[in-house]
């Protein structure tokens, strides 16, 4: 099947084909608005965030985009969608932007991520990293009459190099009902720790990656990706990095807001070797267990938590190069896949579907599951690619929606940023 957008901007037609395998009921939608645009980051408004909004939680869910020119999109979209029915509801050049002395300049927004504000019920920050080396605070106060806007509060920064990634770690305190967050964000072969701290971000220590001549990792070891998780046997939070030499390395991270401040530096919890090249993407799939990292040699690599060391994890990997089907366009049909980008569609116990994006405009949906060995499986339901006739359409972000409801019927979206716009996926599994 294909789709095909016709939108009067002198550009290409964006087409998108779908190669069924074990889902139905796909649906995409392409907002006109964003033609032509470079979308870099997305990042999806948790369930529990939008009753700060006017729309209907039910049938609404909402998703800041952000631009290689340095914008940032409000978007409110229908979980059942048509040409008509999703709204840009605000739009925030950085340009325009100047609080408190803060001049933002266009550059790409590579990464952004979500705090709750401490000691407080309503609203939240935005915090996105971009080529300018720093992470932008973008405050958003749903106690003023403007209820979506956003507003510059804070950078952090500068980092060595582009902030191409972030994660926050929170933990909810027992004292006064406060949320104790950790940002972390990456610049080169460093990772920046930032504790909140009376809704202000503040410095705490630098992680610094090294060469080791021992694995084998003499050239850069700059950093790409960023997860952390909670280990359900000794209630510890892990820190996960990986980066261009195919490397993930683990830090723990202290287990209370006291202990953070005290420290200089984390406990290495080890450092494995993952890709053949560059890890692009990591995600965690929590209730299933596991950490799923994609890479430039077209590997999807599952490791599965466990208290053994680091190296001790068990893997399952499944390799995306020559599992193309034989529509796939010829001026594609030789290149190698270089997964660029991935989410989580649905985590359980027993199975997870995620997503999964490519430079040269492949989706894929895998599902992750157990067999009765205990030993993880990796299947492909669901290939796409979006292209223009001429050229793949690199996808650099995407980002799924929470669904409380998951049936057999119940559908999922997905957003997918490329490099001509933004791509709305709805579907079945």
């Amino acid at each position: 099947m294909s789709v095909v957008f016709n939108h009067s901007n002198n550009q290409p037609c964006l087409i998108v084909v779908v190669w069924a395998v074990r889902t139905h009921k796909f649906q995409v939608h392409s907002p006109p608005e964003l033609d032509g645009i470079g979308i870099s980051s997305v990042l999806p408004i948790p369930n529990n965030f939008q009753n700060q909004f006017q729309s209907d939680i039910g049938e609404r869910v909402e998703l800041y985009v952000g631009t290689k020119r340095g914008q940032l999109f409000h978007l409110s979209v229908p979980k059942i969608f048509d040409e008509n029915s999703i709204e840009i509801n605000d739009t925030y050049i950085n340009t325009s932007n100047a609080v408190d002395n803060i001049i933002l300049k266009p550059y790409p927004v590579y990464s952004m991520s979500l705090v709750r504000k401490a000691s407080s019920s309503v609203g939240f920050d935005v915090l996105s990293g971009g080529g300018d080396r720093y992470v932008t605070v973008w405050e958003a106060n749903f106690n003023s009459s403007e209820n979506t806007k956003l507003r510059v509060k804070q950078q952090l920064g500068p980092h060595t190099g582009w902030v191409k990634d972030l994660s926050v770690s929170c933990s909810l305190s027992n004292e006064a009902n406060l949320c104790d967050c950790t940002v972390f964000s990456i610049g080169c072969n460093c990772v920046e720790v930032w504790l909140l701290a009376q809704n202000e971000y503040v410095h705490q220590c630098k992680l610094q990656i090294e060469s080791s001549v021992d694995m084998g990792y003499t050239l850069s070891s700059d950093l790409l990706c960023l997860a952390t998780y909670k280990c359900n046997q000794s209630s510890r939070s892990y820190l996960l990095a990986g980066g261009v030499d195919g490397r993930l390395h683990r830090w723990i991270i202290p287990q209370s807001i006291n202990a953070l401040k005290k420290s200089t530096e984390f406990c290495n919890a080890g450092v494995v070797s993952a890709h053949d090249g560059r890890v692009n993407s990591m995600l965690v799939c929590s209730k299933f267990g596991a950490l799923v990292t994609t890479g430039a040699d077209g590997c999807i690599t599952c490791i599965t938590f466990s208290s053994k060391s680091f190296h001790e994890w068990e893997v399952a990997s499944i390799n995306m190069n020559g599992r193309l089907p034989f529509e796939t366009p010829s001026f594609l049909s030789e290149s190698k896949i270089n997964l660029s980008a991935s989410c989580v569609v649905r985590d359980g116990l027993s199975s997870a579907v995620i997503s999964v994006g490519s430079s040269s405009g492949h989706l894929f949906l895998i599902q992750l599951s157990r067999t009765d060995s205990s030993e993880v499986e990796l299947k492909v339901l669901q290939q796409c690619f979006v292209h223009n006739n001429q050229e793949g359409h690199n996808i650099h972000a995407l980002c799924s929606f929470e669904n409380k409801e998951i049936t057999e019927s119940s559908s999922n979206l997905i957003a997918v940023g490329h490099s001509n716009g933004l791509l709305l996926c709805s579907f079945t599994v």
